[in-house]
């Protein structure tokens, strides 16, 4: 090999094992679990089923319940987001950049009631910069489905596939208009 390339190639090695180090270090800092979702859609009693092994009696809350589970492979910290809407952007935004799944806990009781405000969420959730950059893992949780009146998860996902087609429609028609609109001058 000629002599002139050894810099070349080692400089390319030391670039690719860089690229490597820096991928795996982020990787690794990725161990937040958050449960999120509506008000009472049962993430507080999910969150404590996984951590305790039973439900433990829950309340509406603003602050979030934070707990440690070690698998096999990692620790991973498990943050119960309230759900009420002024406080859950705020918690998720401190936890948000060492994300590395969500738990979206949607109640099947009331889903066709709620179904705008929750496909709204997740909407906000899958288009998330921070989200989509860390590719975080999402786990939709059909929840309550013991109850006599909750809808099957077939239901549920037609319900939020149909809520989130017609979201996605509206934000594109909404940068469209933005984008031929002249400003509104007097």
């Amino acid at each position: 090999m000629d002599t002139l390339l050894y810099p070349i190639v080692i400089a390319v090695v030391v670039c690719f094992v860089t690229v490597i180090l820096y991928w795996l270090s982020v990787r690794k800092r990725l161990r937040n679990v958050l449960f999120i979702g509506a008000c009472d859609s049962g993430k507080t009693t999910l969150f404590s089923s996984i951590l305790y092994g039973n439900p433990s009696s829950t309340f509406t809350s603003l602050n979030e319940n934070v707990g440690n589970l070690k698998t096999d492979k990692k620790a991973l910290v498990l943050v119960d987001v309230p759900g009420h809407d002024k406080v859950r952007n705020e918690i998720m935004n401190k936890y948000k950049s060492d994300t590395l799944a969500l738990v979206f806990v949607i109640d099947s009781k009331s889903i066709q009631n709620d179904v705008k405000d929750v496909a709204e969420f997740l909407y906000n959730i899958l288009v998330d910069k921070v989200f989509v950059k860390n590719r975080v893992k999402l786990l939709v949780a059909c929840n309550k489905q013991d109850a006599t009146t909750a809808k099957g998860v077939s239901v549920v996902t037609h319900l939020l596939e149909k809520e989130l087609g017609i979201l996605l429609h509206l934000h594109v028609l909404v940068r469209l208009l933005a984008s031929i609109s002249p400003p509104y001058q007097h």
